[in-house]
């Protein structure tokens, strides 16, 4: 057995230490930068799924929620446009229907509404329009609906 002296294990700890202080020096300068480059990375997604940006969901809400007042009889005018409301009043438009079938905007101040009902399958182009006045910015300005070709 070999007798441990107190030189030789000062020697070999203070180079160990040594060993970790540097150890610990690099390994911080590694974390440093890469935290550095990860934070000042500017990084692009690119998101398959464009049609979630095409949808423009205030006008098909808008759309839908219009549509449904003045299908009870009542519209809303935040909704519907007030010379809109003047034409209801005067003239009946009767939609009866138990669900929408597909809301989607198509164009930019344009949306389609499909409705299923007792009468079956109807579509409807709502025309909205837009304005920063509105509280909704969106109103509705026209309806039109989609004649049924086999049914004529």
């Amino acid at each position: 057995m070999i007798p441990y002296k107190f030189e030789n294990f000062e020697k070999s700890f203070l180079s160990q230490n040594k060993l970790l202080k540097l150890s610990l020096l690099l390994l911080i300068i590694v974390f440093s930068l890469i935290i550095f480059f990860v934070s000042s990375k500017k990084s692009y997604f690119l998101y398959q799924g464009g049609e979630v940006f095409n949808e423009r969901p205030l006008a098909v809400e808008v759309c839908k929620r219009a549509f449904d007042s003045i299908a009870i009889r009542e519209p809303h005018p935040y909704f519907v446009h007030k010379e809109i409301i003047k034409l209801l009043e005067n003239e009946s438009f009767n939609v009866e229907f138990d669900e929408y079938f597909l809301a989607k905007s198509t164009r930019k101040d344009k949306c389609k509404l499909i409705t299923k009902g007792k009468s079956g399958l109807r579509s409807f182009i709502v025309s909205l329009q837009g304005k920063d006045d509105f509280p909704f910015f969106y109103k509705l300005v026209q309806i039109d609906e989609v004649e049924d070709k086999e049914n004529i």
